[in-house]
Formats: C-alpha cells, sequence, structure tokens
C-alpha cells in the first residue's frame, strides 16, 4: 500500500459543508498529485464514492456516535499501518479523535497534525456531548502542529474560547467559479420547475436543519415580505412549518443550477 502524503480524518461523509469541501479538495486535479486517504469515522455517506472514484482510498471505520473510544483504537491501528506523514482533522470530533489516536499509535514524532476548525460562535448551539468535545479540544489545542479556520470570525471565536495552538491559520473556502456562475440556461429552467416568475425576487437559505444555521429567523423574515419567494434547501427543511412565500426543497444536489 502507497504510504499517503496526507491522511485526512472526518466524522462522516454525509452532504454537508465541510464534507462537501473535504470531497472537493482530495478530488481536485493537481499537476503534481501526491498520495493521500480519508478516514470517515462513520460508515456511508454521500462522498465517499465519489472520493473512491477518483482514486483516493476512503477507510471507513464504521462506529456509532456512542462508540467513539473504539473509534481511536481503530484510527489509532491504521495510523501505523499508513505511516502518513501528516494528518489534517476535520471538525471537533475528528480533531480530538484524531489526537488520541496518534497518541496512542506511537507516530506523534514523524507525522504533523493539522486540526480543521469550520465553524465561527458555538455558544447554545450544541448538545452537552459536543460541549464536552469542543471543552476537551480547548484543552488540548496546544498539542497539534496547527490549527486551520475557514474564517477569521472562526479564528478570533476559538482564541476567546481558549484555543492556543502553536500556529493558527485561516484558509477560506475556496469557490469554483467554472461551477458557480451565471447560467441563463440554468436559472430559467429552475424557475419554471419551481414556478417563479422571471422578475419575481427569489432568496434561498441553504443549509441544514440546525439551531446554528438559524431557519427561525429566515422564515420571520420570509413572513415579512410576502411579495418576495424564499427557498430553504438542506435536509430537513421538507418539514419546516413556514409561510406560503417559502419554498421547502429539502436535501438538493443541482446547487450551481439554484444558484444561478
Amino acid at each position: 500500500m502507497t504510504r499517503p502524503v496526507v491522511l485526512h480524518v472526518i466524522p462522516s461523509l454525509v452532504t454537508g459543508g465541510a464534507e462537501h469541501m473535504l470531497a472537493s479538495l482530495v478530488t481536485a486535479k493537481r499537476a503534481a498529485p501526491y498520495p493521500q486517504a480519508v478516514v470517515s469515522l462513520m460508515a456511508g455517506g454521500v462522498y465517499a464514492d465519489a472520493i473512491r472514484n477518483a482514486g483516493v482510498p476512503v477507510h471507513e471505520l464504521g462506529v456509532g456516535t456512542l462508540n467513539w473510544p473504539i473509534a481511536v483504537f481503530q484510527l489509532a491501528a491504521l495510523i501505523r499501518k499508513l505511516s502518513p506523514a501528516a494528518i489534517q482533522s476535520w471538525l471537533y470530533y475528528g480533531d480530538l479523535i484524531t489526537t488520541l489516536a496518534l497518541v496512542l499509535s506511537g507516530h506523534r514524532r514523524e507525522t504533523k497534525l493539522y486540526w480543521g476548525v469550520r465553524c465561527s460562535d458555538i455558544s447554545q448551539r450544541f448538545n452537552a456531548q459536543s460541549r464536552l468535545m469542543v471543552a476537551l479540544c480547548v484543552r488540548l489545542s496546544r498539542f497539534p502542529d496547527a490549527v486551520i479556520a475557514n474564517s477569521y470570525a472562526g479564528r478570533s471565536d476559538h482564541r476567546r474560547i481558549g484555543y492556543r495552538p502553536p500556529a493558527f491559520a485561516v484558509i477560506p473556502n475556496g469557490i469554483d467559479i467554472g461551477a458557480f456562475r451565471p447560467n441563463a440556461a440554468d436559472r430559467a429552467r429552475i424557475r419554471g420547475e419551481l414556478g417563479i416568475a422571471d422578475n419575481t425576487p427569489f432568496f434561498i437559505h441553504v443549509a441544514r436543519v440546525n439551531p446554528m444555521k438559524d431557519h427561525a429567523t429566515f422564515l420571520q423574515v420570509a413572513a415579512t415580505m410576502p411579495e418576495i419567494r424564499f427557498a430553504a434547501i438542506g435536509r430537513g427543511t421538507e418539514a419546516l412549518q413556514s409561510p406560503p412565500n417559502v419554498l421547502r426543497l429539502g436535501l438538493r444536489h443541482d446547487m450551481p443550477a439554484i444558484y444561478a
């Protein structure tokens, strides 16, 4: 087995912003590609096959949310087997479990560790288990070689709650301007599909249903503007209670066309 230069570790490969960005990163065309691999702590997810089809190995540990300790031992064994030069972990669960697994593997000295922070203010947005994960990450934040945030606001908020890594970089999300660009044909087709007139203002809110995505405020605003059409798009949005001018489209996989 080829030794990966970078091993990415993420809790799952279901539809989501971090998961999409990871898939985009590892499947991007490069002039000089390098060996890399992906570990998903949970099994399944829409991005697993897409990553594999691009020639990047995906290791699915298949653990559930109550079996994270098992993931530490499984990941430690995989690190010993693959001996990556660097590990990029994604999200709090990924950061914490990867840190523990790397120590247990005995490869800390020869493997660089980079955490990924992909949110900003997390106060009052997580359940008790997630808040515990964040608290543990705060305590361990000096351990990775660096933490990478995808926004300056995220870096500031994590410094505020106690993150003190040796280095704290910001790499903003990239946007594929080849895919996300004006497209008159897609615009006409999607508006026709959704029954929205050409001259009617149309606003979309794209996010899974979760308190941190604040659908409540979005729906309150929409209710005050009945002359404008709105759409809630993302996992769980089809079940939202909404005013008549809000479309609840659920999970979609044609977002470039909808943005157009």
